[in-house]
C-alpha cells in the first residue's frame, strides 16, 4: 500500500470512528457510507469490527447495493465474500445487479452474477437487469446476462421488451446480441409500437434492416394505425423506406386521424422529397 493510500485510510478510519471500540450499530452505518465510497480496507476493518455486513439504512438500502450502483469492484468482491446477500431488495426495490447493470459495470455485474444474483429478478416497473442494459447500449453487460440466462423476451408494466429499449434508443450491438439469443422482433408495446415501428420513425437504417432480416412484420402498425413505412416516410429516411418496401411494405397503407387520410405519399409529399416520393411510386404507391 502506497504512503498516499495509508494517508488516506488513516484520515478516513479517524473521520468514522475507531472501528473496534464502536457499537455495532454505529458500525454499520459507517460500512454502508465506506463501501459507497469504495474504502476497501475500511470496510474490512468494519467487518472485522463486527459490522454487519447486510445492515440497512431507512431506505433499507445495503453496503453491497451501494458498492454496485457506484461500481466499486473490490468492494462488491469483499462484501460477497463476507456474506452480503446478494439479491437483498430495497425499500424502492433497488437490486445490486440491476444497479450495476444500469451503470455498465461490466465486472460488478459478472462478481453478482457468479455469487447467485437472480438475473430476472425485477424492479418496480417489472424491467429485469436485461431490459435496462439494453435500453442503456451496455453490450458487454447485456452479453453477460444473456450468457446467464437472462429472459429475453421479459416485458416491463409498459410492455415493452429488451429488444424494444435497444431498438428505440439506437444501440445496434445490443438488438444484435438480443435477436442472435432469438428475441421476438414482433412483441409490441401496449401502445401498439414494435421495435421496427420505433427504429423507423427514428432513421435508424441497420437496425431497420436487422429487424426486417429477422423477419420482423413490416406492415404491423401501431394502436393509431401508423406503419414503419408512414414514419419513414414522413421522416423521409429513403434508405429505410427502400429497405420497407424490398420487404413487402404496402405502399398503400392508410390512416385516418382528425377527419384526414394519410397514406406513405401523401406524407412524404408534405415535405416535398421528390427522390422519396419516386422512390414510393415506384413501390407501388397510388396517387
Amino acid at each position: 500500500m502506497n504512503h498516499l493510500r495509508k494517508s488516506l485510510i488513516f484520515a478516513v478510519i479517524l473521520f468514522l470512528g475507531f472501528a473496534s471500540s464502536a457499537p455495532a450499530e454505529t458500525n454499520g452505518l459507517r460500512l454502508l457510507n465506506a463501501s459507497m465510497s469504495g474504502y476497501t480496507d475500511v470496510v474490512k476493518q468494519l467487518i472485522d469490527a463486527g459490522a454487519d455486513v447486510n445492515i440497512t439504512n431507512a431506505e433499507g438500502q445495503t453496503p453491497l447495493l451501494f458498492a454496485s450502483q457506484e461500481g466499486r469492484t473490490e468492494t462488491v468482491e469483499l462484501l460477497l465474500q463476507s456474506g452480503a446477500k446478494v439479491n437483498h431488495v430495497a425499500d424502492n426495490s433497488a437490486i445490486a445487479l440491476f444497479m450495476a447493470s444500469q451503470n455498465n459495470y461490466v465486472d460488478v455485474v459478472k462478481l453478482l452474477l457468479d455469487a447467485g444474483a437472480e438475473v430476472d429478478k425485477t424492479v418496480k416497473n417489472n424491467s429485469n437487469s436485461l431490459i435496462v442494459a439494453s435500453q442503456r447500449g451496455h453490450d458487454k453487460v447485456v452479453k453477460l446476462l444473456l450468457g446467464s440466462g437472462a429472459e429475453v423476451n421479459k416485458i416491463n408494466n409498459d410492455g415493452a421488451t429488451s429488444l424494444f429499449m435497444a431498438a428505440q434508443d439506437g444501440h445496434l450491438k445490443a438488438v444484435r446480441l438480443l435477436l442472435k439469443a432469438e428475441a421476438d422482433t414482433n412483441i409490441a408495446r401496449h401502445d401498439g409500437y414494435t421495435p421496427l415501428l420505433f427504429a423507423s420513425q427514428e432513421g435508424y437504417t441497420k437496425i431497420v434492416k436487422r429487424l426486417l432480416d429477422a423477419g420482423t412484420a413490416v406492415n404491423r402498425g401501431n394502436n393509431a394505425g401508423i406503419t414503419p413505412l408512414m414514419f419513414a416516410s414522413q421522416g423521409g429516411y429513403r434508405d429505410i423506406v427502400k429497405l420497407l418496401l424490398e420487404s413487402g411494405a404496402d405502399a398503400n397503407a392508410k390512416v385516418v386521424q382528425n377527419g384526414k387520410t394519410y397514406t406513405p405519399l401523401s406524407l412524404a409529399r408534405m415535405y416535398e422529397d421528390s427522390a422519396l416520393i419516386e422512390l414510393l411510386i415506384q413501390g407501388g404507391a397510388k396517387e
